[in-house]
């Protein structure tokens, strides 16, 4: 009863939305949950080439925390950084953007999360 109450007050193009989400429901449901699946093993991908960024960095410059550092003065070996990638895509937490695997992709979704503190 109350839902009926609810779905006239908000008008016919609301309930018309409502309808077709519930009617496509299981495929929108597929597309979330995917994009979420991709988003965790993004980040994942992401983690370890920062790991192995920063293993780089302590190993030649001694370096012990890459906040604040421009990544492009060092002489890296991005061929080896970016072949420990299995995945073709990177994120960081609390972002929803997805970057294909390269080194500027790198060096800015890294700036980026130094930024927001993450």
């Amino acid at each position: 009863m109350l839902a009926y109450l609810y779905l006239s007050m908000l008008g016919k193009p609301v309930n018309y939305l409502i309808h077709f989400y519930i009617k496509n429901q299981v495929y929108f449901n597929f597309i979330i949950v995917s994009y979420g699946v991709i988003l965790a093993i993004a980040y994942y991908n992401f983690k370890k080439i920062e790991i192995f960024i920063l293993e780089e960095m302590i190993k030649k410059y001694s370096i012990n925390d890459i906040r604040g550092i421009n990544l492009e003065k060092y002489n890296l070996d991005w061929e080896k950084i970016l072949s420990k990638s299995r995945f073709p895509f990177i994120t960081t937490s609390l972002f929803f953007t997805i970057y294909r695997v390269n080194k500027k992709n790198v060096i800015k979704v890294l700036k980026r999360k130094y930024l927001k503190g993450l």
